[in-house]
This record gives C-alpha cells, structure tokens and sequence, in this order.
C-alpha cells in the first residue's frame, strides 16, 4: 500500500513538472484563449523536441498520480 502511494506522489510531481516546464518553454506564446498573429513559432526545444503535447500528458500523468 505504501509503495502504491509513493509511485503514485512521484508520477503526480513527475507530471506537474513537465507541465510547468512546458509551460515556461512556450512563453509569451502561451495564452487561454487561442490567438492569431501573435509572431510566435512553433516551438520546438526542450520537452516539445521529444513529446507533441507536453502539457496535456503532463496534466494525464498528475491525474493519475492523483487517482
């Protein structure tokens, strides 16, 4: 049981982490609502070089973590 709950803590940290980290990589390119034209490329470094939606995985492995 206790070994459940630590794996568990550790994908949910894994998890959050990626997602701050792709976050910060998008910068100013990031935004709630979709915008055009904001003279952003497409951003392709840190964990958007190896995964194509961090955030949402990120987000799926914290609710799993969680569960």
């Amino acid at each position: 049981m206790l070994l459940q709950a630590l794996c568990g803590c550790l994908l949910a940290l894994a998890g959050a982490a990626l997602v701050l980290r792709s976050r910060a990589e998008l910068g100013s390119g990031w935004s709630l609502v979709p915008m055009t034209d904001q003279g952003t490329g497409l951003v392709t470094t840190a964990p958007y070089h190896l995964i194509r939606h961090p955030i949402y995985l990120g987000l799926s492995m914290l609710a799993m973590g969680g569960a």
